[in-house]
C-alpha cells in the first residue's frame, strides 16, 4: 500500500519538469560565475565565495522544488477514508518528497560536472572551475535536503496539508535561507560532519511518527485561543479603554482601493503563491546583470551582459505561464480584462526594469572612478586598450586602416564575430608594432573624444603621458595613463539605447509565447494541446539560451566578442537612424506595445480555463483523478 501511495503522491507530479528546469537554472548561475572568472579573475584559485555560489547554484533548484512540495497534500480526502494508518500516509508522502527532491538534486549536480567535462575536452582555455569537487558539495546538499523534508513534514503532521498562505510562503523561504547557510558551513568542514543533519532528520522523523494521532484530519482539532484569554480583568478593561472606536468606518483613498483590488485579483487568479515570490529576486537579478554592472565593477568588459536574454524570457514565461484561474469571479463587476491582464503580467516587466535601473546606477558610479583608456604592455609592446564597445564592425571582414594626417597608417586589431565568417569586430584605436609616438598620442586623443566626448590635443598627450625608452619603444611616462585621474570632471558618454533593445529582445519572445498559450484557453482546445503549446514555448526559449553556449564550446562564438558586437551594433544603428536614440526608443516601444496588445487581446478572449468550472457535487472530482484543486474531496 505504501508503494501505491508513494507512486500517486502529489509531490511526484512535476518531477519530470524539474529534471529539465533544475539543471537549466544551475547551469545558468554557473555560467554567470564562469563569466565573472573569465572577465576578471581567470586562472585564479577558487575562493570560499566561489564555493558558496556553486552551492547556491546546486541548492536553489532543489530548495524551490522542496519548498513547493512542502505545500502539497500529504494525502487526499479519499485516502483518509481508506483502511490505512496515518503513519503509512505520512511515511509515503515523506518518502515521495525526499526521493523526488534527491532525484532533482542528482540531475542538477550532474549537469555542471558534465558541462565541465565537455568544456575541458573542447575548450582548454576555459577554466573548468566547477567540474571537480561537485560530488562532495552535492552530498552536503543532500544531507541538508533530508533535514528540510523532515522539518517541513513535522509541521502539523496530522493535517492532510499544511495550511497555505503568506505565512507558509515566508516560512519556507526563511527555512531554505537558513539551511543554505548551514550548507555553506558544512562545505568548510569535513564531509563526515554532514552526518549530523542526517541524524537530526532521523530523530525528527522518529519523534513525529511517535506523536502521530490515530487519524489524519482536514483541519486542526483544537482552535487557537483568541486574544485576551488568560489576561487579567484589569488588563482586559485597559485594552477596551484603549481600543479604537470601530463605529466610524474610515474609507480608503483612491490609490488604496486600486491597490486592494489589484491584490485581490492577483491572489485570486494566481494558483501558486511561491512563484510570484521567487520571481521578484530572479527577475531583479536578471535585470541587474543585463545592465552591465558586473563588468563595470570588475573593471573589465562585461562578457555575460547579453548571455542571459533568452533565459530571462524563459523565466518570465515560467512565472507568468500559470493559467489565470477564477476569472469568472470578476466578470460580474466593472473590472476590465485589460486591467486584470496588466495586474497578472505587467509586474514582471517592471521587476526587470527596476533591476536594470539599479544596475546602471552601480555601473555608472564604477565607471566614473576608473580609467577607461589604458596603455598596457603585452608581448613586449604597449597597446592602447579601451572597452570593446568603443570599437567598430566590418561585416565584409576588411576593417579600415588607422590613418593619420601625415600619412602614417597601421592595420587595426580585429576578431571574427562568427568563426569562419567574414564579419569582424575591430579596435579603432589600435597601436600595433611600428607605431610612432605621435601616432600613439593621436589614437589616445581620438579615444578620449569617442569615450568622454572631450578634446585633448595629441601634442598634450605626447608631452604629458608618453615617453620613449632606451629600446625605442613608446611607453607611458608614468606607470600608467592617468587621463581620468587628471580630469575628474570627465564623464563617459552613454552607451546608446541599450535598454529598449534589450527589453525588446527579452520581452518580445516572451509575449509571443504567451500569446500562443493564451490563444489555447478557449473551447476547442484540448488540455494536451494547451500544455503542449506552453511547453513548446519553454523549450524553444531554453534552446535559444543553450545554443549560444554550444556555439561557445565549439569555438564558433566568443562571449566577449558577442557582447562587444551588440554594443557596437546598437550604437552604430543609432548613429545612422534619423532621429538617433529617440527613433530607437520609439520603434522598440511601439513593437513591444503591439506585442503586448496582441497578448492582451488573447487574454480578453479567454473563455474557459482549466479549473474554472463551478462544482456543485459533494465529490467534486472523480475518484482517482490527478488534480490538486483546493476544493476537491477526492482525487
Amino acid at each position: 500500500m505504501r508503494a501505491l501511495l508513494f507512486r500517486r503522491d502529489s509531490s511526484m507530479r512535476f518531477i519530470g519538469r524539474w529534471m529539465f528546469v533544475g539543471p537549466a537554472v544551475t547551469l545558468t548561475i554557473l555560467g554567470v560565475i564562469a563569466g565573472w572568472r573569465l572577465a576578471g579573475v581567470a586562472g585564479a584559485e577558487k575562493s570560499m565565495a566561489d564555493v558558496a555560489l556553486t552551492l547556491l547554484a546546486i541548492w536553489l533548484p532543489t530548495a524551490v522544488y522542496l519548498g513547493a512540495a512542502a505545500g502539497e497534500r500529504r494525502c487526499s480526502r479519499f485516502d483518509m477514508g481508506l483502511p490505512v494508518s496515518p503513519s503509512d500516509l505520512w511515511i509515503a508522502h515523506g518518502l515521495a518528497v525526499a526521493c523526488s527532491g534527491l532525484a532533482v538534486l542528482a540531475v542538477t549536480a550532474s549537469a555542471p560536472w558534465v558541462l565541465g567535462w565537455v568544456a575541458g575536452h573542447w575548450v582548454d582555455e576555459i577554466p573548468v572551475a566547477f567540474a571537480s569537487g561537485v560530488a562532495p558539495l552535492a552530498l552536503r546538499v543532500a544531507a541538508v535536503s533530508l533535514l528540510s523534508v523532515a522539518i517541513s513534514q513535522s509541521v502539523s503532521p496530522s493535517l492532510e496539508r499544511i495550511p497555505s498562505g503568506r505565512k507558509l510562503v515566508w516560512s519556507i523561504i526563511g527555512l531554505m535561507g537558513i539551511l543554505y547557510g548551514l550548507i555553506v558551513v558544512l562545505a568548510a568542514l569535513p564531509l563526515v560532519v554532514s552526518l549530523v543533519p542526517v541524524a537530526a532528520a532521523a530523530a525528527l522523523v522518529w519523534r513525529t511518527l511517535r506523536d502521530l494521532p490515530g487519524a489524519m484530519v482536514v483541519a486542526p482539532l483544537e482552535v487557537a485561543a483568541p486574544r485576551g484569554v488568560g489576561r487579567s480583568v484589569a488588563a482586559q478593561a485597559s485594552s477596551r479603554e484603549q481600543a479604537p472606536d470601530w463605529g466610524v468606518v474610515r474609507g480608503r483613498g483612491h490609490v488604496g482601493r486600486i491597490w486592494s483590488l489589484a491584490m485581490t485579483i492577483y491572489r485570486s487568479t494566481t494558483k501558486k503563491l511561491l512563484a510570484p515570490v521567487i520571481a521578484v529576486p530572479i527577475l531583479a537579478i536578471a535585470g541587474y546583470t543585463m545592465s552591465g554592472a558586473f563588468g563595470s565593477v570588475m573593471k573589465s568588459d562585461d562578457t555575460i551582459r547579453f548571455s542571459l536574454l533568452f533565459i530571462t524570457s524563459y523565466a518570465m514565461l515560467a512565472f507568468g505561464g500559470l493559467p489565470p484561474r477564477r476569472l469568472y469571479l470578476f466578470d460580474p463587476i466593472p473590472v476590465s480584462r485589460r486591467f486584470i491582464f496588466a495586474i497578472i503580467y505587467l509586474h514582471l516587466v517592471l521587476l526587470l526594469g527596476l533591476g536594470y535601473g539599479a544596475g546602471r546606477i552601480v555601473a555608472n558610479r564604477a565607471e566614473s572612478g576608473r580609467e577607461l583608456i589604458n596603455y598596457v604592455e603585452r608581448d613586449d609592446h604597449y597597446y592602447v586598450s579601451v572597452p570593446l564597445r568603443n570599437g567598430g564592425i566590418a561585416l565584409d571582414g576588411n576593417p579600415p586602416l588607422a590613418t593619420s594626417a601625415w600619412g602614417e597608417s597601421h592595420e587595426v586589431w580585429s576578431r571574427e564575430i562568427w568563426s569562419g565568417r567574414s564579419g569582424v569586430v575591430y579596435a579603432k584605436f589600435s597601436t600595433p608594432h611600428g607605431s610612432s609616438r605621435e601616432f600613439v598620442a593621436l589614437q589616445i586623443s581620438r579615444a578620449v573624444k569617442d569615450i568622454y566626448g572631450e578634446e585633448i590635443s595629441p601634442e598634450e598627450v605626447s608631452a604629458r603621458y608618453l615617453a620613449v625608452d632606451a629600446a625605442g619603444r613608446v611607453v607611458p611616462a608614468g606607470s600608467e595613463l592617468t587621463l581620468r585621474g587628471d580630469h575628474p570632471e570627465w564623464r563617459a558618454l552613454t552607451h546608446g539605447p541599450v535598454f529598449p533593445v534589450m527589453m525588446l529582445v527579452v520581452c518580445g519572445p516572451w509575449l509571443l509565447a504567451l500569446s500562443a498559450y493564451l490563444g489555447t484557453l478557449r473551447p476547442g482546445f484540448t488540455e494536451k494541446r494547451r500544455k503542449g503549446t506552453f511547453w513548446w514555448g519553454m523549450v524553444i526559449l531554453m534552446g535559444l539560451h543553450f545554443l549560444q553556449f554550444v556555439l561557445l564550446f565549439m569555438e564558433i562564438l566568443d562571449h566577449w566578442i558577442l557582447s562587444g558586437f551588440w554594443m557596437i551594433a546598437i550604437r552604430e544603428l543609432t548613429d545612422r537612424m534619423p532621429g538617433g536614440e529617440v527613433s530607437v526608443w520609439f520603434l522598440c516601444g511601439l513593437t513591444l506595445f503591439l506585442l503586448y496588445r496582441m497578448a492582451e487581446r488573447r487574454f480578453v478572449r479567454v473563455e474557459s480555463v482549466p479549473g474554472d468550472d463551478i462544482r456543485v457535487s459533494l465529490i467534486e472530482r472523480p475518484i482517482g483523478a490527478s488534480s490538486s484543486e483546493d476544493g476537491a474531496y477526492a482525487r
